[in-house]
């Protein structure tokens, strides 16, 4: 059977399918006869888990980074202390009620008096039970509990879609591909596919229902066509086209620790994005010269309550550390009701994209905010760190946010709190209203931060994540052009430094564009690096004054699409 879907992520896989789906567990009071059966089943589910667990420990102590293996830790330490399963044995004894109801009653007992001891470890303490018992409840109920990080083959993982907390923990020597019904090149699932470098297709629509457990999956990231159960002539070809795909990263691995240099000299400079700590051995491995957007929103998903400042300090040191006095780029907090997060208590909205979320929350959630900025300020002692603050769409809130800040600094230095006085500030131009008063803007900052994505979506008032829109959510967008090169040259006259990130800065086709327009930053998925390097060396700046003359010339996304494809052709050729 031959897909095809939307290449996310580029690569040949190939390997065995598993379909992960989030089975719900429906919990029942039931009055029960023989409770020592119950008491029985409780027990294994506890030694199942325990078991579990303890597979994820051993992983936990070399691979998962810090705040999953802790979150493994946590779990046995629950398994191993009795008061959480005495507790429902004793309900199942008293009220003669099934093992399931027992352990909900118990769990909601303990969590309510965490809570209620209002301090950072007993609410996270409270996290780590309502979380070790939904594990026990699947087990209790038959359902299928998939550690996708304990993976011990070739394995292409199938699901509706991704989130960070599920991809994080992919195990990359074994899953060596991502299928999912939803999604377009532009969502979560998508840049993380990229930032971990593993193949992925995304807008599949049903593949779930047309592929079970077990088949055997070819398909091409970069096409996008997927193939299920091929015939022995297609696996060969496809081993041919994987062949054909590692020479490629062969020659491009002759680029690292070379300059990213013009024929005629002039230098770029290339960063990576990342959505979390497991990244940056991607960004170190493909040779960035620095992190140009650090998403910190891993830190808060799939979280009963916020991180504590010295969780968040402890990762972002982490990280900081690990780049070794390279540039890194942290954007503040950047979520809203389009993420299931309990302890914001954010309403659904009907277009959360551009409601109560980002900065717009953090300057109404201080707690949050001053925390983060803490952190932030804490570990910035160890390395080069400069922070952005994104969504802001006026002059107002951006005057708020350095009260803030201020503010924050204030009660550090009070503390005696070392940080670095001389980390560099910048906005993240992703809202239209902030690009048009950039002159403005720029004078209050260090820097701008372009999200070309995001800046895209706004402008064309196009959803990025929206299949059927994927025409008119365009990077040549004549009008997108026009501001990046407006928000680029009002920076320049104030001598401030602008780097433009994002998911187009690693296509080469855009590439050469940018570079016309002036930029000499550019941030990309690491898996885009050498390939950006590769083709950088074979440009000359000398084409760029016509380059950019003509593209501004031409009126619609076709021409420009097509004379990109043009000048790529005569331009570039793979070394």
């Amino acid at each position: 059977m031959f897909l095809n879907g939307i290449g996310a992520s580029p690569g040949i896989a190939m390997g065995k399918a598993l379909v992960v789906v989030d089975n719900k567990p429906i919990i029942e009071k039931k009055i029960v006869d023989n409770v020592d059966y119950e008491i029985d089943r409780l027990d294994r589910a506890v030694e199942i888990s325990k078991y579990e667990m303890e597979e994820l420990k051993n992983k936990a102590s070399k691979e998962l980074p810090y705040d999953e293996a802790e979150l493994v830790r946590n779990h046995l330490s629950i398994l191993d202390n009795s008061d959480l399963i005495v507790s429902s044995k004793e309900r199942i004894y008293k009220e003669k009620v099934n093992a399931e109801y027992a352990l909900i009653q118990a769990k909601e007992l303990f969590v309510t008096m965490f809570e209620s001891m209002g301090n950072t470890y007993t609410s996270e303490r409270a996290f780590d039970i309502k979380s070790a018992t939904e594990r026990l409840i699947k087990h209790l109920q038959g359902l299928e509990v998939i550690d996708i990080s304990l993976i011990e083959e070739d394995t292409v993982l199938i699901s509706d879609k991704f989130g960070i907390s599920d991809l994080n923990l992919i195990n990359e020597d074994m899953v060596v591909g991502v299928l999912s019904n939803f999604g377009t090149n532009a969502s979560i699932s998508a840049i993380i596919s990229r930032s971990i470098e593993v193949p992925s297709v995304v807008g599949l629509n049903d593949i779930t229902q047309k592929v079970k457990n077990g088949d055997y999956i070819v398909f091409d990231g970069r096409s996008g066509k997927v193939v299920i159960n091929p015939d022995e002539n297609t696996i060969r070809e496809y081993v041919e086209y994987k062949k054909k795909y590692n020479r490629e990263k062969d020659i491009l691995n002759t680029l690292i620790g070379k300059n990213t240099i013009t024929l005629d000299g002039k230098n770029v400079s290339l960063h990576g994005n990342i959505c979390s700590q497991i990244d940056l051995d991607n960004i170190i491995k493909n040779d960035a010269e620095g992190v140009g957007l650090c998403r910190t929103e891993f830190l808060y998903l799939n979280r009963d309550l916020s991180p504590s400042e010295n969780h968040q300090y402890e990762v972002y040191k982490s990280i900081i550390k690990k780049m070794d006095g390279k540039p890194i780029i942290m954007r503040t907090l950047d979520i809203g009701a389009d993420e299931e997060l309990s302890y914001l208590n954010i309403d659904d909205e009907l277009n959360p994209s551009l409601g109560y979320r980002s900065i717009r929350l953090c300057l109404d959630r201080l707690d949050i905010f001053k925390t983060q900025l803490r952190a932030l300020y804490r570990a910035s002692v160890y390395g080069n760190l400069k922070i952005t603050f994104p969504m802001i769409s006026c002059l107002r809130e951006l005057i708020e946010v350095k009260s803030v800040l201020s503010e924050t600094l204030q009660e550090l230095d009070k503390e005696g709190i070392d940080y670095n006085d001389n980390v560099e500030i910048g906005v993240v131009i992703e809202v239209p209203s902030l690009a048009m008063i950039s002159d403005i803007i720029i004078k209050h900052v260090d820097f701008l931060s372009i999200e070309i994505e995001d800046l895209i979506q706004f402008t064309c008032a196009a959803d990025r994540t929206n299949q059927r829109l994927s025409d008119i959510f365009e990077k040549f967008n004549p009008g997108v052009l026009r501001l990046i090169r407006f928000v680029l040259e009002n920076a320049k006259k104030e001598g401030k430094w602008v780097e433009i990130c994002g998911e187009p800065c690693g296509d080469l086709k855009m590439v050469p564009l940018l570079l016309a327009i002036g930029f000499d930053k550019l941030s990309m998925p690491p898996i885009a690096i050498l390939n950006v390097r590769n083709l950088i060396s074979s440009l000359n700046t000398s084409d760029f004054e016509e380059l950019k003359n003509i593209v501004f010339s031409l009126e619609t996304v076709k021409e420009i699409s097509e004379y990109m494809d043009h000048f790529l052709e005569q331009s570039f050729r793979f070394q």
